[in-house]
């Protein structure tokens, strides 16, 4: 999962191939971003590349956020984070650690000194489960756990942790206890179908022989003769709750107790918004509209802060943000509907003609990591399965098939084909042909 990418962003760091601007002059206003994690970064570099002097604030040593302080180093190495942050700097984004928002901190202020602020905070306070025990010295928060894990504090695991939650952050924790050497249970009050955590997280975690307990609800954590006990209620799946999963119902006389050396809750994160304006935030989330403004003018919002739940939709947050602020300073007006970085609208499977496609399998993870040898032919042919998604890859097959000539290629190779709409007889042979479902009649 991500090899690909992973390959081609090893390949350009060992490269030192520089990122490039999109705009060739600078534009006049001034940006401040809070928060130098995955969502910060993005909105800086987004802007850095139209030509925009970005400003990034962060409150710990070093920057990055998630990705730094609370994604294990196995997942993701130090050296690769620091070159890609460093790629960043290298387009004129400018970032100062150690520089937490001051606490009842005056938007005015900072509209003042810069034309757009992007908050990006992300979700640094971990939430608890209300239980008794919680404030043993043994109990950890997931976020703190994993941060002094990669911030290389010492930690004493011993030989048995719990690990309670179903998520993303639970299985890295999980693992990290593992591959320290001590026995993982984790436990999760709902079935397996209905954990957050993606599926390939969940495997590589049964695959380093994490144990799993399904459909119990911690209750209490306590001291017996100096051992500390998780207490567990076993539950049933009921109703479906807000959430959209079933609602896990107490099974009276049902109860399992485990011993733990370590206890690591991974209930869940949520923003610490004390040094920010109450006026941004609405039940912890930002009162924002769809592209990340907030109800002050000039601050936009994006990443954990609103609850992107994972690094890629913090990304994605980031790059909508820098997108509102540039339309907004430059007076662009919205576009109606986001498409693609070419123009693609998605398309489901049904739209795709995959007779055209002939069949490669998958190849394995191990071959494409394995780029120093065979590897980079392995890497080629994954990328050939790619099938072009909604996207014209100027295959040719709706050219052929139009006999009134309302189809005109391109004469420079990999572009789109053009229509002649006044020559076109609506028979929608092109559009059932088009093997990417990149056609579509009106």
């Amino acid at each position: 999962m991500g090899n690909l990418e992973r390959v081609v962003g090893d390949y350009g760091i060992e490269q030192g191939f520089p990122l490039s601007k999109t705009e060739s002059g600078t534009q006049p206003d001034r940006i401040a971003v809070i928060g130098a994690g995955p969502a910060g970064l993005t909105c800086a570099y987004q802007l850095a590349r139209l030509g925009y002097t970005v400003r990034v604030f962060e409150a710990s040593p070093k920057p990055g956020g998630l990705l730094r302080y609370g994604i294990p180093r196995f997942r993701l190495p130090e050296h690769v984070l620091d070159a890609e942050i460093a790629r960043i700097e290298a387009l004129g984004v400018s970032i100062e650690c150690n520089k937490p928002v001051e606490t009842g901190i005056a938007w005015d202020e900072w509209t003042h000194d810069y034309d757009a602020v992007f908050v990006a905070i992300g979700a640094g306070k971990s939430k608890l489960l209300g239980i008794p025990g919680e404030e043993y010295e043994n109990v950890w928060a997931a976020t703190e756990f994993l941060h002094a894990m990669t911030d290389r504090s010492r930690v004493d695991i011993g030989q048995n942790a719990v690990v309670i939650g179903g998520g993303n952050a639970a299985m890295d924790a999980a693992r990290v206890c593992r591959r320290a050497g001590a026995e993982a249970t984790l436990v999760y009050h709902r079935t397996a179908r209905e954990m957050p955590a993606m599926e390939a997280e969940v495997q590589r975690a049964r695959e380093e022989g994490v144990q799993f307990q399904y459909l119990m609800k911690p209750v209490g954590i306590a001291r017996e003769e100096g051992q500390t006990v998780v207490k567990c209620q076993q539950t049933r799946v009921g109703e479906l709750d807000a959430s959209g999963r079933g609602s896990p119902v107490p099974v009276d006389g049902e109860v399992l107790l485990l011993d733990a050396s370590i206890v690591v809750l991974a209930v869940g994160q949520k923003p610490d918004t004390a040094g920010l304006c109450r006026c941004l935030w609405t039940d912890e989330r930002s009162a924002n509209d769809a592209q990340g403004r907030t109800s002050v003018a000039g601050v936009y919002a994006g990443g954990d802060v609103l609850g992107a739940a994972s690094v890629a939709n913090a990304i994605a947050q980031g790059n909508r943000g820098a997108r509102a602020i540039h339309r907004d300073l430059r007076g662009i007006s919205e576009p109606v509907g986001e498409t693609g970085s070419r123009g693609a609208q998605r398309v489901s499977k049904e739209r795709m003609n995959r007779g055209w496609f002939p069949w490669k399998s998958r190849k394995a993870d191990a071959l494409l990591m394995d780029v120093g040898g065979s590897g980079w032919d392995g890497v080629q042919g994954e990328a050939q399965r790619c099938m072009s998604c909604g996207v014209c890859f100027d295959c040719g097959h709706c050219w052929s098939l139009c006999g009134e000539g309302a189809i005109v290629r391109s004469l420079i190779q990999g572009q789109p084909c053009t229509f002649k709409a006044a020559v076109c007889q609506g028979c929608g042979k092109c559009s059932e042909q088009c093997p990417c479902g990149g056609i579509e009649m009106e």
